[in-house]
């Protein structure tokens, strides 16, 4: 077996946190001056500060998904526990730490079962080893890319803002019943605002009433109003 060289990072899909965020919003130039690799996220501990357990290389982009080569520091002990347990698959799960600097719920950037804006821009941080992630499609990897092993990855909250926005109810993508489409008169494609406007327009076509009807009567008209 090939010795694991390469673990994904983050990828797009949703996370725990209602949210994903685009793998071509994030801005990789900071941390490339400093890839420090954390464990959990954690800088501070009750016993102390928290220094890094070793840095990142390769840091890449692949098919939409942020990937890296976790190197260990051989003199820390616990860096050392940590990559034992990484090399055995033991520990196989990494997640990133970002500043946002944009959230969005733009239509294009909304997947269904999303709850919270999309992170479309952001500054990674730090990347993390992790024990239980946010993410569970994020995937480690072997050195030849072939063979997957257990899932990890994640989304970490944003340094700058403890609460993810949400998305406006209007943006939340909606399956709506083909039939119900098709007594609209929409296509199987219609968005939400194009089922919300039909639905708006024929309520307001109900509540009309017809002003009245005439007839004829041996040349005499009648004009009777209806109820």
């Amino acid at each position: 077996m090939s010795e694991r060289k390469s673990i994904v990072v983050s990828t797009e899909d949703i996370n725990s946190y209602g949210t994903w965020v685009r793998t071509d919003g994030i801005d990789l130039s900071n941390f490339r001056k400093n890839p420090v690799m954390l464990y959990n996220h954690e800088r501070y501990a009750t016993d102390g500060y928290r220094l890094p357990y070793g840095r990142w290389e390769n840091l890449r982009v692949e098919d939409n998904k942020l990937l890296a080569d976790p190197i260990f520091d051989e003199k820390d002990p616990f860096a050392v526990q940590m990559k034992t347990k990484f090399h055995e698959g033991i520990l196989n799960a990494a997640s990133v730490g970002i500043r946002v600097i944009e959230w969005s719920d733009e239509d294009s950037l909304i997947k269904k079962g999303q709850s919270n804006m999309t992170v479309k821009a952001c500054q990674l941080i730090e990347i993390s080893l992790v024990d239980i992630p946010s993410n569970p499609n994020a995937i480690a990897l072997y050195e030849d890319g072939n063979d997957t092993l257990l899932l990890g990855g994640d989304l970490a909250k944003s340094e700058t803002s403890a609460i993810v926005p949400k998305i406006n109810k209007k943006n939340i993508p909606v399956m709506f019943n083909k039939e119900v489409l098709l007594s609209l008169g929409l296509p199987p494609d219609a968005t939400q605002q194009q089922v919300e406007s039909a639905i708006q327009l024929n309520v307001a076509n109900s509540r009309r009433k017809p002003i009245g009807w005439r007839s004829w009567s041996n040349s005499k008209s009648k004009i009777r109003r209806s109820d």
